[in-house]
């Protein structure tokens, strides 16, 4: 300072803080410098800010990248370290913020709901007050995840409770960002009444959400989909078919060209729910058609047992067209996949009769189910309940045969109700292709 002048002094704070970017030796030594001559602070405080906010950046990715990983919980260090750093600098406050979050987050993902409550708590006792819109909106995020971390707790009132907060203090914010955090806590807020049986309470917080918010931009689809999904799952548990449809495609209208990958999820549950319920009412074309797309499109996002629904269905409502090749291999790409385990009996005894009511054979089935020895040898009873449904001598032990017929009883009279309903009410029989897409 004595033999520079203020534009040297500078000059050299821009080399310096270059050179202290790039390198994590020269930030050491000026840490160094700093502890012996406080004083530098002052003289080169642009490149202290430039050095502290690199390192807290990184810092941040640290976190963010272990957050990530299987060990989750090696995020937390230097979560702790920005907090210990930086916790107390303004500058830094969107650092403290994004430590106080992936630390919430960690804590959350492990099942430690306690710290995680506590985490986004401290996040919003900080910059709860703070005007700027990163801080505004990292407290919406904050209130929203520790709502959810409550809910995951079993403590429903209390995210009910800040889920309600978030929408008071923050309901009238002009900030596009925080009017989406808004739409997502009514539509959470939906989904806890509904699981706690409070049906009309959930029902009009959707309803809110998406007349508010569904004409919204992108920001707001994410909310608009939990919204519609709860809305369609309501409705089909309770056995409004049509209505439930009807969600599921308003939901798949609005956002199935979406590439955000959290809307992405929802739109394959609606497919899912909507091949589902066509199926389930002998609407076999249509749902083939919403097989196809969903498979098409989003098959990598269902889980492993509804991919083995999917093709079951599939197969089912081949049959139902006649494409009998088609569906023959569809059924052994179910069969290929099948997770045998405690499940599956229920899962095959479900299929088998839906299956040959459709107009497959005892003897193409048996093809399939002992295509694989080990799984044969793990669904004996379904097995031999249809070797003597077409007559064949089967020599398993005394008890599994004795499990067989009561199988084999429960076949007969599940095949009888497929026939049954096999066709619509009032629906010409020597007609070769229904009318409305039903098999």
């Amino acid at each position: 300072v004595a033999c520079f002048t203020g534009d040297e002094l500078s000059a050299m704070g821009e080399q310096l803080a270059e050179e202290a970017i790039q390198s994590a030796s020269i930030r050491e030594g000026f840490r160094l410098a700093l502890r012996d001559i406080p004083a530098i602070r002052e003289t080169f405080s642009e490149v202290v800010g430039r050095i502290e906010a690199t390192e807290a950046h990184e810092l941040i990715m640290a976190a963010l990248q272990h957050a990530e990983s299987d060990d989750p919980t090696a995020a937390l260090a230097p979560c702790e370290e920005v907090l210990r750093r930086f916790g107390g600098d303004k500058e830094r406050s969107l650092d403290v913020a994004h430590a106080l979050t992936t630390k919430g987050a960690v804590h959350h993902r492990i099942g430690d709901f306690d710290n995680a409550i506590a985490a986004y708590a401290d996040l919003v006792a900080r910059f709860g007050d703070d005007g700027s819109p990163a801080l505004r909106t990292s407290c919406c995020a904050g209130l929203n995840n520790q709502a959810a971390a409550q809910m995951e707790a079993n403590r429903t009132a209390d995210a009910l409770e800040t889920w309600a907060y978030l929408d008071e203090r923050y309901g009238g914010d002009e900030l596009e960002e925080v009017q989406a955090w808004v739409a997502m806590a009514w539509a959470h807020r939906g989904v806890a009444h509904w699981l706690a049986g409070e049906t009309h309470k959930a029902l009009a917080a959707w309803a809110d959400v998406v007349a508010r918010f569904g004409s919204e931009g992108p920001l707001f689809h994410d909310a608009v989909a939990v919204a519609l999904a709860g809305k369609s799952e309501h409705l089909a548990r309770t056995g409004d078919v049509a209505s439930a449809l009807d969600a599921c495609a308003d939901l798949i209208e609005r956002s199935g060209d979406s590439d955000d990958p959290f809307v992405r999820r929802y739109v394959a549950e609606a497919l899912f729910l909507q091949a589902e319920l066509l199926a389930q009412n002998n609407r076999l074309y249509e749902a083939l058609t919403t097989i196809e797309d969903l498979m098409g499109r989003l098959s990598t996002l269902l889980d492993p047992r509804r991919r083995q629904w999917v093709e079951w269905t599939r197969a089912r409502a081949l049959l139902a067209k006649g494409e009998r090749a088609l569906a023959l291999e569809a059924l052994q790409s179910a069969y290929d996949q099948l997770i045998v385990d405690e499940r599956t009996p229920g899962l095959l005894l479900h299929h088998v009769p839906e299956l040959i009511g459709s107009g497959l054979t005892e003897e193409e089935l048996l093809k399939v189910l002992t295509s694989d020895p080990q799984k044969c040898q793990q669904m004996n009873p379904i097995v031999g309940a249809l070797k003597r449904r077409i007559g064949e001598s089967v020599r398993i032990p005394t008890e599994v045969l004795e499990v067989a017929q009561d199988v084999l009883a429960h076949i007969n009279d599940s095949i009888e109700h497929a026939k049954a309903r096999k066709r619509p009410a009032g629906q010409n029989s020597q007609s070769s292709a229904p009318s409305d897409g039903v098999g």
